[in-house]
């Protein structure tokens, strides 16, 4: 299913913003359109494609097992016209996702959705505090940002202590700034509860490549390098961890690379010992352990001049080069 057919649901009950799962069907049918109607549309409540406030309560559609995931749905004849913008739809949907996701998570004693951090200065989409007083700031972002914008962001997260994961939609470009600061670059697909980790691709092997310092860059990496091209590891949500560190990479992912990285060795110490054979291996007057050729001696003695110019007396009688007239009279160079 794709995002942009989502709608995303706000319990008026809680104001809490709900994204629907297979074992709640009865649950929300009974708060829905056919019920007591307190579940609505998180979108047209909030202003967007309708006036503030605005109450649609909600459908929810599919069932157990069917064919098509669950999902909730305006009304007939209740949407806004041409349905909510994508954008706005992936970004609700994901906060609901990821929020469900991290109440779940170990040593995690309290979600927030829209919290503001301690100076006020800066919204998170979704907030994690632990039981050991760190916070975790999950930023779901479906439009691209330039590096000053993110750079600025980022920077007010480490002032204050709160680590940033973000995780963006499929489909935009890398954001490059991240990843150059060491940081892991996320996709999100909120309507199939899935993530992708995204890697670099090995780069090509040059010339030596054996030689190099950073050897795992000739297998798949991660964080990528900027500019590097790209490999998507999908993964199931429920099998990525959350710590006050940050998201935490499947170990099944994590054996993979290390692996790759393994064989990347092996291969660069086989290189070094084909090559450093192959010197030990050269005989004595073999290519590159010739002397440098020195130019055929000329069979008479002093230097000779260019051809031509001994008639016309226009030769250095020193380096046999030609001389300038003015210098004639002299017979050679004047440093000669």
């Amino acid at each position: 299913m794709q995002d942009d057919l989502l709608v995303v649901g706000l319990d008026l009950e809680t104001d809490r913003e709900i994204h629907l799962r297979e074992p709640d069907l009865d649950y929300w049918r009974a708060r829905g359109y056919s019920g007591r109607r307190t579940l609505v549309c998180a979108l047209c409540h909030a202003g967007i494609d309708a006036g503030l406030g605005t109450c649609v309560p909600l459908v929810v559609r599919g069932r157990q097992g069917g064919p098509r995931r669950p999902h909730f749905a305006h009304p007939p004849g209740q949407a806004p016209v041409g349905g909510h913008h994508p954008e706005s739809v992936w970004h609700l949907s994901a906060k609901a996702v990821l929020a469900d996701w991290a109440r779940g998570q170990p040593g995690v004693i309290d979600v927030t959705v829209e919290r503001l951090t301690p100076d006020r200065a800066r919204r998170s989409d979704v907030r994690v505090r632990f039981r050991v007083g760190r916070q975790v700031a999950l930023e779901v972002q479906a439009t691209p940002l330039t590096d000053l914008e993110w750079s600025v962001r980022h920077a007010d997260y480490q002032r204050q202590g709160i680590t940033d994961v973000w995780l963006w939609r499929f489909g935009i470009r890398p954001h490059w700034i991240a990843a150059s600061q060491r940081q892991s670059l996320w996709e999100l697909d909120p309507s199939a509860q899935r993530a992708y980790l995204v890697l670099g691709a090995a780069h090509d092997r040059p010339p030596h490549w054996w030689a190099a310092e950073e050897l795992h860059l000739f297998a798949q990496h991660e964080p990528p390098c900027v500019g590097d091209d790209l490999v998507r590891e999908e993964l199931d949500l429920n099998t990525i961890g959350l710590t006050a560190e940050g998201l935490v990479i499947p170990e099944s992912i994590h054996r993979e690379i290390s692996a790759a990285h393994a064989r990347v060795r092996n291969e660069a110490e086989q290189a070094r010992a084909a090559m450093a054979s192959r010197r030990q291996s050269r005989p004595a007057g073999s290519p590159g352990c010739r002397p440098i050729p020195r130019p055929t001696q000329q069979a008479t003695s002093g230097p000779q001049p260019l051809p031509g110019t001994e008639r016309r007396g226009l030769a250095c009688t020193t380096c046999g080069l030609p001389l300038d007239p003015a210098l004639v009279r002299i017979g050679r160079h004047i440093l000669c």
